[in-house]
């Protein structure tokens, strides 16, 4: 990940990454972890403006029942600890106390949705394990993230140069996402598989792109959650501007998205954050697969 990290934090600040030789399996999605990662670093990037250091670092952990009884979420075992630290300007206790709800977050009006540390905190539950945050004013963040260490036998793979199966069904996708870190990710993963991906931040941008770009774009994979406009509103755009284009949303919390409930509605297709790689494909495909039925504008 390091040389997709550089691009996406800039020249003024630095990284450092110490994996540990040895480190025990886990059970995990990759895919999913890669995007925890950049999200702490975007956060991280933020916390930073005038520039600073990004260290990530694995290790071995034995959790003892001294050291488990400090956190709920901890039980005696094997874990491996993941920590990504940063010199930033740091939080107080009371952000702290929110920073994994949904929707919470510091940027101003229009800067984010606050669903990035909510993404980090539903992975690393998923795999049945915590994540907890050292921090303040002044002094940096410190997230550490637990790993229980899995009893599956590791499945040990040769370091070779792999290349991406082509895609079934070519074709162009709008790719419209205010996380920046999910934007980079989704549309670096997308275009290894042979589409071509055009990203943008919100729905206004996806609106210019649309207008200026000159070939077909078959498929609209958009958030609904965004700033400045929605993914809602985007796609009722988009039908009118690009007839006949598929529409597939992406979502962190339908469950509290009127807007997700409505786009529902209208039958288009709809994928839950956090998603795996394969995931996301299968359903990129079904959507290319039917638009090529339907006459491109």
């Amino acid at each position: 990940m390091s040389e997709m990290l550089r691009r996406t934090l800039g020249e003024n600040i630095g990284i450092e990454i110490v994996t540990a030789a040895g480190a025990w399996p886990v059970l995990v999605d990759p895919n999913q972890l890669e995007n925890a990662v950049l999200n702490l670093a975007i956060n991280a990037r933020d916390a930073m403006p005038d520039g600073g250091k990004l260290s990530i670092e694995t290790s071995n952990l034995l959790v003892d029942e001294k050291l488990a009884s400090s956190f709920t979420f901890l039980q005696p075992g094997a874990y491996v600890l993941l920590t990504v630290r940063d010199t930033g300007i740091g939080m107080d206790s009371e952000t702290r106390r929110h920073i994994f709800e949904p929707f919470f977050t510091t940027k101003g009006p229009g800067k984010g949705t606050g669903l990035g540390l909510a993404t980090v905190y539903g992975v690393v539950k998923q795999s049945g394990g915590g994540v907890t945050v050292d921090s303040e004013p002044g002094k940096g963040s410190t997230f550490n993230i637990f790993l229980p260490r899995t009893q599956e036998s590791a499945v040990e793979t040769v370091p070779v140069e792999t290349v991406p199966a082509p895609a079934t069904v070519t074709g162009t996708i709008l790719l419209v996402e205010d996380e920046e870190a999910l934007l980079n990710l989704t549309a670096e993963r997308l275009t290894e598989c042979g589409y071509n991906v055009l990203p943008a931040h919100d729905g206004l941008q996806a609106l210019e792109i649309a207008r200026e770009f000159n070939g077909p774009i078959q498929l609209l994979l958009t958030d609904i959650m965004m700033p400045r406009m929605g993914g809602l509103a985007l796609a009722r755009n988009m039908a009118e501007l690009r007839p006949g284009i598929r529409v597939l949303f992406m979502t962190g919390h339908a469950d509290r998205e009127a807007s997700y409930r409505e786009a529902m509605r209208s039958g288009a297709e709809s994928i839950q954050k956090p998603f795996t790689h394969e995931q996301l494909l299968q359903l990129v495909r079904k959507a290319l697969n039917a638009s090529q039925l339907q006459p491109q504008s």
